[in-house]
């Protein structure tokens, strides 16, 4: 006798069982994979190839140098500042399939929109325990002085799974040729010397480039001791591994006043968000 096919409720019931067991009972972890200076003029790309290890919810991404103001007068900072350290961020899967290819200030907005508040804030506290301000997640005045040397530091999370709970995307690394790709592409032009080039430079107005070499660190978040079932096979969310989470960027142009501007959106996929920048000639 055939044995009954189950419906995709009955499917959908299983994934999130297993998600949950998995969630309540793997260890989570941080992981550095990376971490290298280099020359942003002569080597700003950077591939990192993950662990292969564990279910990989995402990355943690670091980027600290110094710019300086070769200019006469002050140079201000964009709308996006350090956002713009990295001009884009892609990630090939275990499939070659491009899941990630936007730029820093696409995936610097996504986080804190995703958190509710600014990714890697602090809240003005009135603990009298010195808590607050007290390590630099990000570095960069809003105004440089004429030649003025600023250190600048960023923090981007790449996510890979939707959440730490919701497991939509996340990959299990722990398999034989395990091939995928984390690129890192690092802004040769912090500066903007025409004008406000918000989606771009970091400062503004007047010339200025990299005073350093900059040092990018990398840390790989993923669960890890799965759970496992009485073959010792680990308990994993298969709907969850084939859903792939996406973050991609378009371009449009031409677009003219007093019309509507059609923006096409693919069938058959879930947007869970859209950002839309307006750049009107800076």
């Amino acid at each position: 006798m055939a044995e009954a096919q189950l419906s995709p409720m009955q499917l959908q019931q299983q994934n999130d069982l297993m998600r949950v067991a998995v969630v309540r009972n793997s260890l989570k972890m941080k992981q550095q994979i990376f971490s290298q200076t280099v020359d942003p003029a002569t080597n700003n790309v950077l591939n990192i190839p993950p662990r292969p290890v564990g279910l990989i919810l995402g990355f943690i991404v670091e980027v600290t140098g110094e710019v300086t103001n070769t200019a006469g007068a002050v140079a201000n900072r964009t709308r996006f500042g350090n956002a713009n350290m990295v001009s884009q961020f892609r990630f090939d899967d275990l499939s070659n399939y491009t899941r990630i290819q936007t730029p820093g200030w696409h995936l610097s907005t996504l986080n804190s929109a995703r958190q509710g508040f600014g990714y890697g804030g602090v809240y003005a506290n009135n603990i009298p325990m010195g808590y607050g301000v007290n390590y630099d997640v990000y570095r960069g005045a809003a105004q440089l002085a004429a030649s003025e040397v600023e250190p600048i530091r960023h923090q981007y999370y790449v996510p890979i799974a939707y959440s730490a709970t919701d497991l939509r995307g996340s990959i299990y690394a722990a398999v034989n040729n395990a091939v995928m790709n984390l690129q890192i592409t690092l802004n040769q032009t912090p500066f903007d010397a025409s004008g406000d080039d918000s989606v771009s430079a970091i400062y503004q107005d007047h010339a200025g480039a990299w005073s350093s070499d900059v040092t990018v660190t990398v840390w790989q978040v993923y669960l890890d001791q799965l759970p496992r079932m009485e073959n010792n096979a680990p308990i994993l969310p298969f709907i969850d591994l084939n859903t792939v989470y996406d973050l991609k960027q378009t371009t449009f142009t031409a677009i003219t006043s007093g019309q509507d501007y059609p923006m096409p959106y693919a069938n058959f996929l879930s947007f869970f968000s859209t950002m839309v920048i307006y750049d009107n000639g800076g």
